[in-house]
Formats: C-alpha cells, structure tokens, sequence
C-alpha cells in the first residue's frame, strides 16, 4: 500500500506557492526524494540523491529512489536539466526541482 503526502514549499516561499502545494500529492518516497533535492543537492543524479536518503535508510535501494524521482518528473515536480557522467564514466541525467509556483502556474 502507498501512503499519499503532500508537497511542501519552501519557508521562504510566497503563499501562492504554499497554496499549490497543499494541492499536490506525492508519495512518501517521493516526498523523501523531494525533501534530500530541496535541502541538499540542485542539480542532482539519482545516485546523489541515493547516498542521502541511505544515511537515513541504510538499506534503501537506488532502484527505488530512481522510482521516485521518475514518478516525480512525470509529476513535473522534477526536470530533467543536462547529463554528467556517473562514478563509472556512464551518462546519468541530472535533475532540479521545478518550484512549486512554476509547476502550478507553468512557466
């Protein structure tokens, strides 16, 4: 069973942006992998999202995160902002959250 949250914004945020974000729902995992994106890394790779959250889950899986952060990107809560290469010298997108007030209001 998924358990639904919603999405939160920022302190510094205008209210509009709370607004919108009390009308987003997001799974906890995907509200985890928002709160680690938020507060730690901009832009991220799946990979760096996956350190932070295991420091806290030691055995959460990197398949998992990525899970979350695909749901997320078709939520348009994440995009898609270039590639790096990874620790094994492969291509891995990097992604940045998309504020609260872009995604309800586009632009």
């Amino acid at each position: 069973m998924t358990t639904t949250t919603t999405a939160h914004a920022r302190h510094s945020d205008p209210s509009t942006s709370h607004d919108a974000a009390s009308r987003v729902d997001v799974t906890k995992g995907e509200a985890e992998v928002l709160w680690v994106a938020q507060t730690f890394l901009c832009p991220f790779t799946s990979d760096s999202a996956w350190k932070v959250v295991k420091r806290d889950r030691p055995n959460a899986a990197a398949s998992g995160v990525r899970g979350r952060i695909s749901g997320l990107v078709k939520k348009g809560l994440l995009r898609v902002v270039g590639t790096v290469k990874n620790e094994r010298g492969n291509p891995t997108r990097t992604f940045e959250v998309v504020s609260v007030q872009q995604w309800f209001f586009g632009g």
